[in-house]
C-alpha cells in the first residue's frame, strides 16, 4: 500500500509528504485489487480439504449412483474442485480416514488382464 499511497500523491503532482486524501485513495485502490487478486489466484487455493468436503457434499447429495462407486465416476463428472484424477484422488483417501467412506477390496481373482480399481461406498453409520 504504501507504493500505492506514493504513486496516487505523485499522480496528483503532490510534492513534499504524502497526504491523508493519497493514503485513502490508496487503500480504496489496495482493497479494489485484492478482490481481484483472490478471484485469480483462488483456484491455487482449494486444499483437499477442500476438495473432500466437496466430494461429501456430492455423495450425500445423491449425486453418485447408489452403492460403491470407481473413483472415475467422481473426475468423470467434472464437478468443481473435482475435475481430474489427481483431484478426486487426493479426497477419497481424508474420506476414508475421516470414516465417510468405506473401501471395498476388489475381486480381480475371476477376471483375467488389469486389476479393477478400488471401489468405494459411503459409510451409512457416518452419515446419520
Amino acid at each position: 500500500m504504501p507504493s500505492l499511497e506514493l504513486v496516487c500523491h505523485l499522480a496528483d503532482g503532490g510534492r513534499g509528504a504524502v497526504g491523508v486524501e493519497s493514503m485513502a485513495r490508496a487503500l480504496a485502490w489496495s482493497e479494489y485489487l485484492a478482490t481481484h487478486a483472490r478471484r485469480a489466484y483462488g483456484t491455487g487455493i482449494v486444499t483437499p480439504m477442500d476438495r473432500a468436503r466437496a466430494l461429501l457434499k456430492k455423495l450425500t447429495d445423491g449425486r453418485l449412483p447408489e452403492g460403491a462407486f470407481a473413483l472415475k465416476q467422481v473426475y468423470r463428472n467434472e464437478w468443481s474442485m473435482l475435475v481430474d484424477r489427481e483431484y478426486a484422488a487426493e479426497a477419497v483417501p481424508i474420506l476414508v480416514e475421516h470414516g465417510y467412506l468405506v473401501e471395498l477390496e476388489a475381486d480381480n481373482s475371476a477376471r483375467g488382464g488389469r486389476p479393477r480399481e478400488p471401489r468405494y461406498m459411503l459409510n451409512p453409520e457416518a452419515t446419520k
